[in-house]
């Protein structure tokens, strides 16, 4: 196995990638460098553990299409052959021949399953059919969102009640209540409802910077990875302000006062204590 590894901006450049959190980011990136050269991964699981990356950002790369997982529990990186091109004289076959005779490699040099319920809808354009769905490099990226219709309803999602961000082109844009409860998970030290009210006084600040409907969900995830690191809010909107020790202030002011040598006394109940520990 090869102890290089590419990755190709157009498949992690995308709302799809960027919207996830970071912890399942770090994840794909992990399994990406542990596949072997034709992407199988046969231990996800015990990578998960090594990183700490819990059970739902499996599911999310599952979900999203960024792997594919079989029976066996073996999974494939989608995109591998995207990311990555061997030469001849390095390549070592996959052991999992049964996995990958399953599969089948995309105009776009992605994996896609055989027959499989799994394999992305399809829809006339001119004189092609273009994919639906996570086949990054057909021109397809605004239609990411198709990805996820095999695993939920075609009602439309409720929204959540939260301040309307305003778009460049004037329309108003909200989360799905399922996306609301994933921040609220992930960012704890952060008040979501509060930080919509903010976002959406700096769109009405901002009119030139106003993001588009496709990098609405980054410009979120930075504004409130910013807000995450600067500590909890307190009821009344402002920040916890941790009280700093009486000897910490007199050192920082320089009248701390000297210290007093230890007396004897002291000096013989630490001899005691050390003989005890040996």
């Amino acid at each position: 196995m090869a102890q290089k590894r590419m990755f190709r901006l157009d498949v992690l450049d995308t709302d799809a990638f960027l919207s996830l959190p970071l912890s399942a980011q770090a994840l794909y990136f992990h399994l990406n460098l542990r596949a072997d050269d034709d992407g199988f991964i046969d231990k996800p699981k015990l990578i998960m553990r090594m990183i700490g990356a819990g059970e739902d950002d499996m599911k999310l790369l599952i979900v999203k299409r960024f792997v594919i997982i079989f029976e066996s529990g073996v999974i494939v990186i989608k995109h591998w052959r995207m990311h990555n091109t061997i030469k001849g004289d390095r390549y070592h076959p996959t052991k999992y021949t049964d996995e990958l005779h399953s599969l089948e490699i995309k105009e776009n040099k992605s994996y896609t399953l055989t027959g499989s319920k799994m394999e992305p809808k399809r829809i006339q354009s001119g004189s092609s059919d273009i994919d639906l769905g996570l086949d990054i490099g057909l021109g397809i990226e605004n239609t990411i969102a198709q990805s996820d219709s095999d695993n939920r309803s075609k009602q439309p999602e409720p929204l959540a009640d939260v301040s309307a961000l305003i778009l460049n082109d004037g329309t108003e844009w909200k989360p799905t209540l399922r996306r609301y409860e994933e921040w609220r998970r992930l960012y704890g030290n952060v008040d979501i409802n509060r930080e919509f009210a903010r976002m959406r006084q700096w769109c009405l600040d901002n009119p030139k910077r106003r993001k588009s409907r496709s990098g609405i969900s980054r410009f979120i995830t930075n504004w409130l990875d910013k807000q995450q690191n600067k500590g909890p809010y307190t009821g009344n909107g402002g920040r916890i302000q941790m009280p700093v020790p009486d000897y910490i202030q007199q050192q920082m002011g320089g009248t701390l006062p000297p210290a007093e040598p230890a007396s004897e006394e002291q000096i013989r109940k630490i001899k005691e204590i050390q003989a005890k520990m040996k």
